[in-house]
């Protein structure tokens, strides 16, 4: 997933995006917590540790550091006088506490209203409202008495002010509710989902694309990790809780080869080691002293921290260097994810006041950032492939114009090729017929006793072969029709001076295709010779020439006369010669009596062979 070139950010642009990152880290000091519009606000405990000497302190409060590490428990009790006791429904609001907690009013128990720890470790901060029971109360002082458990790491415990009120104060309570809720963080873990899947769709059809890879494993195996490490797990499987600290240097060595990728840069050795290679060191180190410790979590959370920071100044780099609005946006969670780990070390021993750590909330935004920059690679890919495809179109339009050009002009040459061959077989043809024509002629002029008759008629078949010859020139593909005019125009001047009827029919012949010079030279001489047969051996005094259709299409060119209709001792008067010259056309002739005389069948196929002799 190379990045898309743009132009360098304007400082516009520059200024925007650092104003952006820097508000969503002091959004936690800038924006306070809207307070309960409550009846009564309890600010004042005593609070106890682990069986310690009681204490008087102020509300919000965080456990000192001598709660050490691991599993403790801490008492708050609580006083506030009631001057009468009210009629409606009575809640107790606590808008931020850290670690499980439960209460009892006046001996009774506090009932949790509108939280189900399903998809929510509490240790992580979340708020809390509880119902007072019916007849809990009671005119002057009433005691609360709540316990705060802390049953795994390092986190300090936290309790903020306590508001008591009616159901007016319960449904003015919008943000306490939505930090309360399950829903936020089970909308959180189904929109994770929902981008692991996209990219494993992704993936599997960009493997060869880094990038994607990267993302993939950051998603996933964060995804993986971050269910149970945000949810409740079963007892029998909450002694894993204190590992997954461990497993935050993998997610930022991740962010870091992302980052690389994202940015075209190739990811080092050291990277793709560090993702597996230092989750495993801290885990074997914790399991060779005794379990996770103080330290070791703190310097796991370091190690995660400047790795994120690292990938951030990767990516703010590559934005102002090379562009693209969504490289910087990723710098964003990088920025973030560093910025709230560091605060939330703070707030975790004690040193920062707060009571939700805000690094559980980043990874929403992280995953709306990462499908932003899906979208914008996925739009980014079709544009460039759009633009791949109209250049294509425009290649291969002109590759098809060229080659057309080329095609033409080929069959040009080629048909002019094939013509000059067809006039050089017909300047053959027309020299070794007119030759022996002229031959007799000059035989017979040399002759003592000359005949006339017979001169006059050798000389008349060379003046018609010689015309069929140069009719036949110019003859082209589908003009049979037009050939066969000219041989009638032609025959009925020679028929009239012999007195010979002449009765002629073309409508009924089919179109024949592959028709060549020499193809209409074979075809008139063919229909000459039937003509000059019925002439010489009818003799006959009336000749019909008819085209009809055959056969799967062929065409029949019909001679019949009236002349003599048996066949002399020639055996058909040259038909074979007639024979040998219909099958170069691919056709066949017949000669059959009738009752009035004879009939000469010439037919030919619908598409005549490339080259007739």
């Amino acid at each position: 997933m190379t990045p898309a070139r743009t132009s360098r950010p304007g400082w516009t642009a520059r200024l925007l995006l650092l104003a952006l990152c820097v508000a969503l880290m002091l959004a936690p000091q800038i924006r306070a917590f809207p307070v309960p519009q409550a009846d009564l606000v309890i600010d004042k405990a005593t609070f106890s540790l682990a069986d310690g000497q009681d204490e008087r302190v102020a509300l919000p409060h965080i456990w000192p550091r001598s709660a050490g590490y691991g599993p403790t428990q801490a008492r708050y009790e609580l006083d506030f006088t009631l001057g009468d006791t009210p009629q409606d429904p009575v809640y107790i609001t606590v808008p931020a506490v850290r670690h499980h907690l439960a209460g009892t009013i006046n001996g009774r128990e506090l009932i949790a209203v509108g939280v189900i720890e399903t998809w929510l470790d509490p240790s992580g901060g979340t708020a809390r409202r509880f119902r007072v029971q019916e007849g809990a109360l009671k005119v002057g002082v009433n005691r609360i008495v709540l316990t705060l458990e802390r049953r795994h790491g390092a986190v300090s415990g936290y309790l903020s002010t306590l508001y008591v009120g009616g159901t007016q104060m319960v449904v003015r309570d919008h943000w306490s509710r939505a930090f309360g809720t399950e829903r936020i963080r089970a909308a959180a873990h189904a929109m994770h989902l929902v981008v692991v899947i996209a990219l494993v769709t992704l993936w599997s059809g960009r493997r060869r694309d880094p990038a994607f890879g990267w993302l993939l494993l950051l998603s996933a195996a964060n995804f993986v990790v971050a269910v149970p490490n945000e949810t409740n797990l079963p007892p029998a499987f909450a002694f894993l809780k204190p590992y997954f600290v461990f497993a935050l240097p993998a997610f930022s060595f991740m962010a870091i080869g992302l980052s690389m990728a994202v940015t075209g840069m190739p990811v080092p050795r050291w990277v793709r080691v560090s993702v597996l290679g230092m989750p495993l060191a801290l885990v074997l180190v914790a399991a060779a002293t005794g379990g996770p410790r103080p330290l070791l979590a703190f310097t796991s959370a370091a190690i995660s921290i400047c790795a994120q920071f690292t990938a951030g100044f990767i990516t703010t780099r590559a934005y102002l260097r090379q562009g693209g609005w969504e490289v910087g946006l990723l710098a964003i969670p990088f920025f973030l994810t560093a910025w709230y780990g560091l605060r939330d070390i703070g707030v975790a021993t004690g040193i920062v006041d707060g009571g939700f750590l805000f690094s559980g909330f980043v990874r929403p935004l992280t995953m709306l950032i990462v499908l932003v920059l899906l979208m914008r690679r996925l739009t980014f890919s079709l544009d460039e492939i759009d633009r791949a495809n109209e250049t294509l179109r425009e290649r291969l339009s002109e590759r098809e114009a060229e080659l057309a050009a080329l095609h033409e002009k080929e069959r040009q040459r080629t048909a002019q090729l094939v013509r000059e061959q067809e006039r050089q077989r017909l300047m053959h043809d027309l020299h070794d017929g007119l030759s022996g024509h002229l031959v007799s002629i000059i035989a017979l002029s040399e002759r003592h006793e000359a005949d006339r008759e017979q001169i006059e008629r050798a000389a008349r078949e060379a003046l018609n072969d010689l015309r069929l010859v140069i009719n036949s020139l110019d003859i082209g593909d589908r003009d049979l029709p037009l050939a066969l005019a000219s041989f009638r125009e032609r025959l009925e001047r020679q028929l009239r001076r012999m007195g010979v009827q002449l009765s002629w029919s073309m409508e009924n012949l089919p179109e024949v295709s592959g028709l060549t010079p020499a193809h209409a030279l074979s075809i008139l001489r063919l229909l000459q010779e039937a003509v000059t047969n019925a002439l010489k051996h009818g003799p006959a005094t009336r000749i019909a020439i008819r085209g009809e259709a055959g056969d799967d299409g062929a065409a029949l060119l019909v001679v019949e006369n009236d002349g003599r209709n048996t066949f002399g001792d020639g055996k058909g008067h040259g038909l074979d010669n007639m024979r040998r010259r219909a099958e170069r056309l691919g056709g066949h002739v017949k000669l059959t009596p009738t009752h009035a005389g004879m009939r000469f069948t010439f037919t030919l196929p619908a598409a005549l062979p490339e080259a007739a002799a």
